[in-house]
Parts: structure tokens; sequence; C-alpha cells
């Protein structure tokens, strides 16, 4: 990745940038139409308190965890310390290369999500079809 276009010579291109953005904004479509499509499904009917409970579970747990965290002064020197190492590592080539395989990575990421997303849709249309059959012989 060049760098001909950032300010000063040096940083990440806002081209990179949008196409990262983009393809974080692609996987977050994927996993919203793979929750749709797992929500509206008959086997989640049939598991929903069980993820109910867990989830609330889980939620609460990680909340106790950061707000703990977060409190605490590690936390915050932590995060001092991770805003000046951002700072310095701005115009660096590692941090180009680093986007880079981030973008190729969230990109290969949603092609396999596509994938997975149209043999799920037809697993629910199959589903569907053969519970309309099944009442439909009742």
């Amino acid at each position: 990745m060049t760098t001909e276009n950032s300010p000063q010579g040096h940083g990440v291109r806002p081209e990179d940038l949008e196409k990262l953005k983009q393809e974080l904004k692609r996987l977050g479509e994927q996993v919203g139409e793979a929750g749709r499509l797992l929500w509206h499904s008959p086997q989640r009917r049939a598991l929903e308190d069980q993820i109910q409970e867990g989830l609330q579970k889980v939620s609460q747990e990680f909340r106790t965890l950061f707000d703990e965290l977060l409190a605490s002064e590690t936390a915050q020197k932590a995060r001092a310390k991770a805003e000046e190492t951002i700072q310095t590592a701005a115009g660096s080539p590692i941090v180009e290369d680093i986007q880079e395989a981030m973008t190729a990575g969230l990109r290969e990421l949603n092609e396999e999500l596509e994938k997975l997303l149209g043999k799920l849709n037809a697993y629910i249309a199959q589903t569907r079809e053969e519970a309309t059959k099944e009442q439909d012989q009742e």
C-alpha cells in the first residue's frame, strides 16, 4: 500500500479506510441477515427460552466485568497508553499492512457468510415447504 495520497506522505489513505469501512458494513449486514433468518426459523422457537436466559446471564457477566475493568486505575492507565500508542503508530507502515490484512480478511469472511446465508435460506425454505406439505396431508 502506498501512502502518496495521504497527508504528509505517510499514514493510511482515505480510500483504503473507505474499503475497510465497506467490508465492516457488509459484514454487519450479513451477520444481521443471518441472525434474522435464524430468529425466524422453527428451531429457534424451540430454543428461545434457553437462549434468552443464557444471553441474559452472559450480558450481566460482561456488564459487571466491564464496569469493574473500566473503573480500575489500571484500565485508565491502559487507555491513556493505548491512545499514545495509536498516535505513534498512525504513520507506521505496519499499521498500513495490518489494515490491508484486515480488509482482505473481512472480504473473505463476508464471502463465506454469503455462501452460508445462501445455504441457510435454502434450508429454511425447504423446512417451510416440508412443514406446509405435512399440514396439507393432515
